[in-house]
């Protein structure tokens, strides 16, 4: 294991490309598709052979050969990841009431839920 980072041992500070701007340039770039049912999609829907099209393409077609991880994927990037329970130790009621009223006001996915209508701002503000 590295030396542990400390006010005076800081990291050098990063003069290279991120691995956003690398995967986005790669992404775009054209693409040479050996795929044949890719290669028809491409074609019939009129689409740029980049790399990002085929991995979308690969997901959807996956998707239809009933591959659950595809379908999940698809539908949480269309319609927003279904929202998580809370629940479990160290969620006190107040907690999560107050947690699901900040999501519900930040219209975090666009979707409605369900608060409790007792909730009051002025019980959960910090002191």
């Amino acid at each position: 294991m590295g030396k542990q980072f400390t006010s005076t041992y800081q990291p050098k500070k990063h003069t290279g490309p991120r691995m956003a701007t690398i995967l986005n340039k790669l992404l775009s770039a054209k693409w040479e598709i050996k795929d044949k049912q890719i290669k028809n999609l491409l074609k019939s829907l009129k689409l740029k052979e980049t790399l990002e099209v085929s991995v979308v393409l690969r997901r959807l077609l996956n998707a239809c050969e009933g591959d659950d991880t595809a379908i999940e994927r698809i539908f949480d990037r269309v319609d927003g990841k279904v929202p998580q329970k809370l629940e479990g130790e160290g969620f006190i009621p107040e907690t999560k009431i107050f947690i699901q009223n900040i999501i519900h006001k930040a219209g975090v996915d666009g979707h409605q839920r369900e608060v409790n209508p007792s909730y009051s701002e002025s019980q959960n503000k910090p002191n």
